[in-house]
């Protein structure tokens, strides 16, 4: 269960599809801040690039519930394909 995943572009059931795909359906709580860290690293992969998600495990009488409270931060916009250009020539590697 993703709680505070609002943001455009956002899509939490394409998060626990990312989380299903690496770790199958039953994630075990030792493994929670390893999940944690993919649905950071799916946030940035579409902008947003200061996404923080913590894991936390909700027992309940009979069954588990593995949370993720997730921050995802403002979301970073190129305002124009010029822009994107020339910040790929100003990070890319200089040869000599």
């Amino acid at each position: 269960v993703f709680r505070g995943a609002i943001g455009p572009g956002i899509d939490a059931d394409r998060l626990r599809r990312v989380v299903v795909e690496r770790y199958g359906a039953a994630v075990t709580p030792g493994r929670s801040q390893e999940v944690a860290a993919v649905v950071e690293e799916e946030l940035q992969r579409i902008g947003y690039l200061e996404a923080r998600a913590t894991a936390r495990l909700e027992q309940g009488p009979t069954t588990s519930v593995l949370l993720f409270d997730v921050v995802p931060g403002a979301r970073a916009q190129i305002a124009s394909r010029r822009q994107l250009a020339a910040l790929a020539r100003t990070s890319a590697p200089q040869t000599s």
